[in-house]
């Protein structure tokens, strides 16, 4: 077991918990006693009370001494995961192929993710929200088939518009 039991250097480790710090990134993992389960300092739990508090370096240490990972911060990722990433890409795969937007709760379905928090991630990775990918990529479809030629009642039913009216909105 690695954890460090300074009570000046664990203090501050508790103030950033205490203060939700995000910057320390995985600097730290913390498990509380009493529920069995260890987070990441930014975590947006509930804050444990102090005595209940052990502090780890790595995941593997807190799973070591018997500790579950969190299922909201998902301690056991690495931010900005490969795992993420791939979930984010076959979203992305399907909004570029499908002619109607699939509905978010069937994207995040699909990826294991909860609504919220499928929207939240792609739009952190990608940058923009799952909907205005759609759009963009059927404007840049519907761009494509003209410059291809397809004259523009064809281009636009093509594109996945449903109608003439909804490509000029």
């Amino acid at each position: 077991m690695k954890f460090d039991s300074s009570a000046a250097f664990n203090e501050k480790r508790y103030e950033a918990i205490r203060s939700r710090e995000v910057a320390g990134g995985d600097a730290f993992f913390y498990a509380v006693v009493t529920t069995g389960v260890y987070c990441r300092p930014g975590c947006g739990s509930r804050t444990p009370n102090r005595e209940n508090v052990l502090f780890f370096d790595t995941p593997q240490h807190a799973e070591q001494q018997g500790y579950r990972p969190c299922r909201k911060c998902r301690p056991e990722l690495k931010r900005g995961s490969e795992v993420h990433e791939k979930i984010i890409v076959k979203a992305c795969r399907r909004l570029e192929q499908d002619e109607a937007y699939p509905m978010l709760e069937t994207l995040a379905r699909e990826a294991g993710l909860s609504p919220t928090y499928f929207h939240r991630l792609f739009k952190k990775i990608v940058g923009i929200t799952p909907r205005q990918y759609y759009l963009k990529q059927r404007t840049d479809r519907l761009r494509r088939k003209l410059v291809d030629g397809d004259d523009v009642g064809t281009a636009i039913y093509s594109a996945g518009f449903s109608s003439l009216s909804g490509a000029y909105k």
